[in-house]
Order: C-alpha cells, then structure tokens, then sequence
C-alpha cells in the first residue's frame, strides 16, 4: 500500500523533476518558482519575460491603425480614434473618416441614389423615393394606389388590371 501510494499519488512538476503530494502544492511551488513574471492586465503567469510581453502584445493591446500608440482595450482604441484621427463624420450613416477626400468618396460610392426620371441625385433612398413621389409619380391608381408619371400609364393599368 505504502509503495502505491508512492507510486500513483504525486504530482509532478511541469518545469523541474520536483514531486508534490497535492496539485496545490505543485501549483504553489510553480507560482513561486517558476512562474515569476506576472501579466499586470489578467494575473497570468510565465516563466520567461519575453512570453508574457508577448502575451501582452497579443491580448492586451490593440494597436492604433493610424499611429504608434497601443491601448490596453478596444474601446480606449476606439476612442482615440475618434478624438484624434476620425474627424470627418459622414453625414448619412456616422461613419468616421481620416480625411475629408475619403469621406467625400465614402458618400459618392454608398449613398447617392440617382433618381430614374430626371439627373437629380439623393444621399438616401428613401430622399430619392420621396422625390420620385412628389415630382414624378403624380398619377395614383383610385383601386390600388399605385403610382404612376401619366395620367395615360394610369389609365392603361386600370383598364388591364382593374376593369
């Protein structure tokens, strides 16, 4: 019995050819040993300074995309973003943007919507619909309420759709 308990019940250390009779015991002697280098963000221990500066860089933080500065979160990333490269906000969808030129390109490709009836373009659909309603589509079906630019487009849906 002596020699089982010998044999089966240790723990061994992960670094070193120590034994310990509990894995609090062996975590305590790593802690103190051998995990001598702390992450000052999570608690995480390492054995080698250049593992956990490595860690560090991976987890903790979150470099700028415009600068040489790094953060410890997203959100102080986010942040100084916002408060020192995005100055130009689009006025459509409050996206942010580094130049004035990006920007400007931004709202050229995403939200100007040309209108179908004349050369008049809108920042929103919704703009160029009202549009299309209030200039355009003056002709509405008494059955349906669809919309229609003649009065004779009108009347040729209601003769073949209502009639």
């Amino acid at each position: 019995m002596e020699q089982h308990i010998d044999d089966k019940h240790y723990f061994e250390c992960n670094y070193c050819d120590d034994y310990f009779a509990s894995i609090e015991e062996r975590d305590d002697h790593d802690r103190q040993v051998h995990l001598t280098f702390e992450c000052p963000h999570c608690d995480r221990l390492f054995r080698a300074e250049e593992h956990m500066e490595q860690h560090i860089d991976d987890k903790h933080y979150f470099e700028c995309d415009y600068c040489d500065n790094y953060f410890i979160s997203a959100e102080e990333r986010d942040d100084h973003d916002r408060q020192v490269h995005l100055t130009f906000e689009c006025p459509h969808c409050d996206r942010l943007f580094r130049a004035e030129e990006d920007m400007e390109q931004h709202i050229d490709d995403k939200h100007y919507f040309e209108c179908d009836y004349c050369d008049d373009y809108f920042a929103t659909v919704e703009e160029r619909d009202f549009h299309d309603r209030q200039e355009h589509l003056k002709f509405k079906c008494p059955h349906c309420d669809r919309l229609f630019r003649a009065n004779e487009h009108m009347q040729q849906h209601m003769f073949s759709k209502h009639y």
